[in-house]
């Protein structure tokens, strides 16, 4: 389930518009517990963005018990939602930041190839035939998903409506690999929730940490380059 929060994130004026949500997520047989997550749509594209709520505060899991008075109840649910908007409200100005960060293809390889480590190769080259085979397939599958990466950041794509190519900046080149994973990447199942559960969303959320990994090591290159000069 998405609830919408009130508040959208507008990246470098009015045009570049992602809209913030509350996805809440239950398996309803038990086999995973209540979950919720903070996840963007940048409209332009339809990228989505989910990124599991971290923290060691009690709030950051809403739960409700059948005996909980209602105040008690109204007081947690509204701590839990200031929480949520804060988290959004942050989650925004890392991508202003970002956008602010020029970022080329060579940047984006470098990115990619952190993203998607290629496979070590089996330690003896004559062993089992099935094993050489498995890592062969899996070093052609990275190969051909950083080439797409590299792809959607120089040219965009077109699946369904069209992906235009990416800003030369970190906020671009994070907008590239979730238009790979949302709109490009082969896969075999439901996309939905490849996007938003799956291998696709855990990747998406990888790519994130890497791009806040260099923001936070450009913002320390600045900062000692004005110690300097001072």
């Amino acid at each position: 389930m998405l609830a919408k929060l009130p508040k959208t994130i507008t990246i470098a004026g009015k045009d570049d518009v992602v809209e913030s949500y509350m996805l809440l997520t239950n398996s309803h047989d038990g086999t995973f517990a209540i979950s919720f997550r903070l996840t963007t749509v940048r409209v332009v594209c339809q990228n989505t963005l989910a990124l599991a709520m971290r923290g060691d505060k009690s709030s950051h899991v809403f739960r409700r018990a059948h005996k909980i008075g209602p105040a008690k109840l109204a007081a947690e649910a509204k701590e839990f939602y200031q929480f949520f908007t804060k988290a959004a409200a942050e989650l925004g100005e890392s991508f202003q930041k970002m956008h602010d960060v020029q970022f080329g293809p060579d940047q984006l390889e470098s990115l990619a190839a952190k993203l998607l480590p290629l496979p070590r190769p089996p330690a003896d080259g004559s062993g089992p035939v099935g094993v050489r085979k498995q890592y062969e397939t899996r070093l052609q599958k990275i190969t051909e998903a950083r080439k797409d990466i590299a792809t959607v950041f120089e040219k965009g794509c077109t699946n369904g409506f069209k992906i235009l190519p990416a800003e030369k900046t970190l906020w671009g080149a994070l907008n590239a690999i979730t238009a790979f994973v949302d709109h490009k990447q082969e896969i075999h199942g439901d996309r939905y929730a490849h996007i938003l559960f799956g291998s696709g969303a855990s990747l998406k959320e990888k790519a994130y940490q890497l791009a806040v990994a260099q923001l936070a090591k450009k913002q320390s290159g600045l900062r000692r380059l004005f110690l300097g000069r001072a």
